[in-house]
C-alpha cells in the first residue's frame, strides 16, 4: 500500500502555499498548492513524499503525514514560517 495521505490543520483560514514531490517506483511527480487554505487534506500514491509548506498569513499550521500506518507531525507558528517535510520507505 502506497497511500500517503497529508492534513493541514491550524488556525481556520490561515493562508499558506506548500510544494510537494511525490516518488512511486522510480517517477517523480509535483504538486504546487500556491494559495491554500487551512483546513485542507491530500491524498497521494507513491514510496516516499517531500514538501515544503509556508505560512503565507498569521496563524498556526499542523501538517500530519500519514503512511502505511506511521504518522509524522510538524507545526509552526506566524507568518513566514516554514516546514520541511521529508516521507519515504527506507
Amino acid at each position: 500500500m502506497n497511500a500517503i495521505r497529508i492534513e493541514i490543520d491550524g488556525t481556520p483560514g490561515t493562508a499558506f502555499s506548500a510544494r510537494w514531490t511525490i516518488k512511486n517506483d522510480g517517477e517523480i511527480q509535483e504538486y504546487r498548492e500556491p494559495d491554500g487554505r487551512v483546513p485542507a487534506s491530500l491524498r497521494f500514491e507513491g514510496s516516499g513524499v517531500e514538501g515544503r509548506v509556508e505560512l503565507l498569513s498569521d496563524g498556526q499550521l499542523d501538517v500530519t503525514v500519514s503512511k502505511n500506518g506511521n504518522r509524522s507531525r510538524s507545526s509552526t507558528r506566524g507568518k513566514g514560517g516554514t516546514l520541511h517535510i521529508s516521507v519515504s520507505n527506507n
